[in-house]
């Protein structure tokens, strides 16, 4: 059950990380952007190594 909810959790990330990566040419602040998806990406794979365990 719990794993389930990771999952879900996981690809909601994915899918931020695919809106932010479609929107970032268009952003004034790219460096802020890019930390942003650096963040998400750093979510992602902390929840894929959870899934994992």
């Amino acid at each position: 059950m719990e794993n389930e909810k990771l999952v879900k959790l996981l690809n909601e990330y994915k899918e931020t990380e695919k809106g932010i990566e479609a929107a970032l040419p268009f952003v004034h602040e790219k460096l802020y952007g890019q930390g942003k998806l650096e963040v998400v990406k750093m979510v992602i794979e902390d929840l894929k190594k959870l899934i994992e365990e």
